[in-house]
């Protein structure tokens, strides 16, 4: 006897990929990707953001910043001028300025300066050369991170218990199917009034970070 029925059909979400990375750090944040212990994230390379300002010998103030993109208290700022070891103190948007932790030694318009701390672009994909082969995918679904008490073999990562970096945070997600995709990723920490300061990761630090990735647009 034949019987007629209607086909039910599931519907799931395709292709949903779980990546991790080992990263170690060395001095002033210089980062270090293990392959023999990462998966799907190819690169990690620390970032540097050039701008222009105005600074004023014996003021801490640089005015008429020419972007804001990227900064954050606690970076690291440079610029003939600026004292080394400056760090961006305050951000004021409004007004177009920003704050020197030390004053600067000369009166320069239109200063070319370079930011950098605690900021890094994550590389996702893989390369195959002479050929890029991409894992292209349309969407981040979770981003986490931890410092690895055991991924330098024999130790520990010197900042497990008290991370000097501690808070991460996406900055931007580089989705592309023709390149390869990339994570900008911001580390630092939260005071206890919730200020959150820009900082590299300390030399010895070990730190694991994980993704899931989907191609699906499903929700």
């Amino acid at each position: 006897m034949n019987r007629y029925v209607r086909p039910i059909c599931f519907g799931f979400e395709p292709d949903i990929v779980s990546v991790f990375a080992l990263a170690s750090f060395g001095a002033s944040g210089a980062p270090t990707l293990n392959t023999n212990y990462s998966k799907g994230l190819c690169n990690l390379a620390r970032n540097s953001i050039t701008l222009t300002g105005d600074i004023a010998s014996g003021s801490a103030t640089v005015s008429n910043v020419s972007s804001y993109a990227g900064l954050y208290i606690g970076m690291g700022i440079s610029g003939v001028g600026i004292q080394a070891g400056s760090t961006i103190a305050a951000l004021t948007p409004g007004s177009g300025t920003l704050t020197l932790s030390a004053t600067a030694t000369a009166t320069t318009p239109t200063l070319a300066i370079t930011v950098a701390g605690g900021q890094y672009t994550l590389t996702y994909g893989s390369q195959y050369t002479p050929f890029k082969r991409l894992d292209a995918y349309v969407r981040l679904l979770a981003l986490s991170h931890n410092w690895d008490e055991s991924g330098t073999q024999g130790g520990a990562s010197t900042g497990a218990i008290v991370p000097v970096a501690p808070a991460m945070f996406l900055v931007a997600n580089n989705i592309s199917t023709s390149t390869l995709a990339n994570l900008v990723l911001q580390f630092g920490y939260y005071t206890g009034s919730g200020v959150f300061t820009a900082k590299d990761p300390a030399s010895g630090e070990v730190v694991r970070i994980y993704a899931s990735f989907t191609r699906s647009t499903a929700i």
